[in-house]
């Protein structure tokens, strides 16, 4: 899809500050929230992937959630306190997806690890070091922080990237 295609989908942008991950301080991203024609409600998949073109120019395969972890490469995170130290070594790095299990979701199948998919934006500059990740939640694009997951009850199952 280029690049003009997706900015004419963007209703607004919400400004998230990030630690550069290179240690070179602090860097602004313009988090893009799609108007629900552009990207539907209850397509976090889409969200993501135009979201990881718009801001990190990652091309990830258009899939259902569930289904990514069959195209691209994926590292299985046992429990949420895991994520912390895989972020620590690199493992999850700016730009790349988690795949979240939601307790409640009307889309959860025994076959399915999880029905979310979320985009990492980095370590948060503003919230004393809390990672955040931009997703859109059936109709509502947000920028959520890792420990709201947590918070919610929710379950990140894999860490997805491009091989």
């Amino acid at each position: 899809m280029p690049e003009e295609d997706i900015a004419t989908g963007i209703e607004r942008l919400m400004r998230v500050k990030i630690e550069d991950s290179e240690g070179m301080g602090v860097k602004t991203l313009d988090v893009p929230v799609f108007n629900l024609k552009f990207v539907e409600e209850r397509n976090c998949a889409r969200y993501t992937r135009l979201a990881a073109k718009y801001l990190f120019g990652l091309e990830y395969p258009v899939h259902a959630a569930w289904e990514l972890a069959d195209e691209i490469g994926t590292q299985k995170v046992e429990n949420n306190d895991e994520l912390i130290e895989l972020e620590a070594a690199g493992i999850l790095s700016p730009g790349r997806l988690i795949g979240v299990f939601i307790p409640d979701s009307k889309s959860n199948l025994d076959t399915r690890a999880y029905t979310h998919v979320a985009l990492y934006l980095g370590v948060s500059a503003d919230r004393r070091g809390d990672m955040l990740f931009a997703e859109q939640m059936i109709d509502k694009t947000r920028v959520q922080p890792f420990f709201g997951y947590c918070m919610d009850g929710l379950q990140i199952k894999d860490i997805l990237f491009l091989k």
